[in-house]
């Protein structure tokens, strides 16, 4: 069935390219030509490799409505690397993802980076899948990459956004890793201490997480979602005394 859908393939394009090269002029007799064998071989290898193409995706399309997830995927990867358009590689990391393929999943995002190196999305999107499989450099330089992406004028945005993707009940050991790369990364920006921060605070690690926001006031000392968080921090290590101070300062100031 499989061969015959990837004849079928070729066929269709060498129908479509032959269709618009020999057309008939008006009133003259139809040309009737030999009778046309479709086949892999002596074909040109664009030809070919559209042929290609388009076997894959009709039968990673089939493979899907008939609910074969995994052989979906298999095939709609194959599809992205023979094509340069990056929506088949997204396609493909989006489906294995969902069908928790994580191997086809990074490998479909590395071609979607290729493919799209400054998409925020698609590096978002390798970095997660990269740190669930425990390649904390690679992750963390995504990451870093789309921040720098946003400009200066928007770190903290950049920021906000990567302690959201990260956000769990738990953080991973991983997680922790990629979020601490990062920060070193950008060592005098505050909103990068703050992050880190965050993630510590929601891992309890208390005594790292304000350790992190002193850096981050040191840096900005009118951040005030530092304060925040770091009257929380204090609230939560039962300094109570300390953080009500930190409330009541942030009060006069404002």
């Amino acid at each position: 069935m499989y061969k015959q859908l990837k004849l079928l393939s070729v066929g269709l394009i060498v129908g479509s390219l032959t269709s618009c090269a020999t057309i008939t002029p008006v009133g003259s007799a139809p040309v009737i030509g030999p009778k046309v064998q479709f086949s892999d071989a002596d074909l040109q290898p664009e030809i070919a490799k559209r042929g290609d193409l388009v076997y894959e995706l009709l039968v990673g399309e089939i493979a899907g409505k008939q609910g074969r997830i995994n052989q979906a995927t298999e095939h709609y990867l194959n599809a992205s690397r023979l094509s340069d358009n990056p929506d088949i590689a997204a396609r493909t990391a989006r489906i294995a993802t969902f069908s928790k393929d994580f191997k086809i999943a990074v490998d479909a995002a590395k071609r979607w980076v290729a493919l799209e190196p400054d998409s925020s999305e698609a590096r978002q999107v390798a970095g997660l899948l990269l740190v669930r499989n425990g390649e904390n450099k690679a992750a963390a330089e995504h990451f870093i990459k789309v921040i720098e992406l946003g400009g200066e004028e928007k770190y903290e945005l950049g920021f906000a956004r990567l302690s959201l993707l990260m956000v769990r009940e738990s953080v991973s050991d991983d997680e922790w890793v990629v979020m601490g790369i990062v920060r070193d990364h950008f060592p005098e920006v505050s909103y990068a201490h703050r992050s880190y921060a965050e993630l510590a605070f929601r891992n309890k690690s208390y005594d790292a997480s304000l350790a992190a926001l002193e850096k981050a006031l040191l840096l900005d000392s009118e951040d005030d979602s530092s304060r925040i968080l770091r009257s929380r921090v204090l609230l939560s290590m039962g300094r109570v005394d300390e953080a009500l101070e930190d409330m009541r300062e942030m009060t006069r100031k404002s």
